[in-house]
């Protein structure tokens, strides 16, 4: 009977580090759209008249505000944008050239910028004529500007 004796060298190419890396990794949570604090120069709420622009809304006076979404649509035709994005910002992140934070941030942008596209380019279901006469625009989602300047991201650290 003959005794072999195996030599094994492990080459380790990095993968302890990078686990120890995951280990000390943050939960992010990534917030991207107009949110309750936005208001109006004279006190109104953004995000009221933004939700009542994305859900559609009935009025009190009897007129509606047809469904024009602009955020869950951007969202949807993106999607994918943002998960290879996601994934390229954060191979950066484990290798070292990137913080967690500054990932999210800049995937945050990106969303943030394709909804104030979304505000500025959308055009269907157009305006009541009334409406185009009022604010002197037939874009539907802008008129003094308030919604598009008010798009943001916010980022929140979660604690386990």
């Amino acid at each position: 009977m003959t005794n072999v004796h195996l030599n094994t060298t492990v080459i380790d190419h990095g993968a302890r580090k990078l686990r120890a890396k995951l280990r000390k990794a943050k939960a992010i949570e990534l917030d991207t759209g107009i949110f309750k604090e936005s208001m109006t120069p004279d006190g109104q709420s953004i995000s009221e008249y933004a939700a009542a622009n994305e859900f559609g809304a009935r009025m009190r006076n009897g007129g509606d505000i047809p469904e024009r979404s602009f955020m869950r649509s951007t969202m949807r035709e993106n999607m994918e944008k943002y998960r290879s994005m996601e994934v390229q910002l954060l191979g950066q992140y484990l290798l070292g050239n990137r913080t967690l934070e500054s990932v999210y941030n800049t995937l945050g942008e990106e969303i943030a910028g394709d909804i104030v596209e979304k505000i500025v380019d959308l055009r269907t279901p157009p305006n009541a004529p009334a409406t185009i006469l009022k604010k002197n625009s037939s874009n539907p989602l802008v008129d003094k500007g308030h919604m598009r300047k008010a798009v943001r991201h916010k980022l929140k650290t979660l604690l386990f």
